[in-house]
């Protein structure tokens, strides 16, 4: 029921904003906000909280944290650890950079494509599944860079994109996929670009 009442909100945004296009930015930064209480009200209900919350209260020093995790994952919660000393707070501010990236993700993707971003983000979580974003907390982040990543693929800057895709991959292993759209790229830019102009 908590999961049906988010997606009908979130609905509710994209009819919105496909209704009146002057306030759909206003309506995607609601979404996006919506999106973080959400996910960090309904992260508890999950079952990864458990191992990240037991590495939180025992792991004392960063090394603990580089061997349970991914590097740019355990860093980033033993920094928020020292900083909130709370599991709570670190959660909650964990999903904030969550979603201030994912904002800048699809708002810079929307620069290279015209489509509509309130539907865009719905359409995220649905195909994605909402575990992704609610309970898979390294996985969500390495997606966020994954899709930064794509994007300088897509303007063609490659180091942007090996330094983007190498980060993703610090958060979570199986980011590495990333680098299998180089050649897909690579070869099919014309084409790409080509639709872009005709749109």
């Amino acid at each position: 029921m908590y999961w049906i009442i988010f997606l009908t909100l979130q609905l509710i945004c994209v009819l919105l904003g496909w209704q009146f296009p002057p306030i759909k930015k206003i309506i995607f930064k609601l979404m996006i906000f919506t999106f973080m209480l959400f996910m960090v009200d309904g992260y508890f209900n999950g079952i990864d909280w458990v191992n990240y919350y037991y590495g939180f209260i025992t792991y004392t020093d960063l090394v603990e944290y580089f061997s349970s995790y991914e590097p740019l994952f355990g860093f980033e919660v033993y920094i928020l650890k020292y900083l909130f000393t709370d599991f709570y707070l670190s959660v909650a501010m964990y999903y904030l950079i969550l979603s201030v990236l994912l904002y800048f993700a699809i708002i810079k993707l929307r620069g290279l494509f015209d489509f509509n971003i309130c539907l865009f983000l719905f359409l995220l979580i649905i195909i994605n599944g909402i575990d992704l974003f609610n309970d898979q907390l390294r996985q969500a982040m390495a997606f966020v860079m994954a899709m930064f990543a794509f994007i300088q693929l897509l303007k063609n800057e490659k180091t942007r994109f090996i330094i983007l895709s190498c980060l993703a991959i610090c958060f979570h292993f199986s980011a590495a996929v990333v680098l299998l759209f180089y050649p897909l790229v690579k070869k099919n830019k014309i084409s790409v670009i080509d639709r872009k102009s005709v749109v």
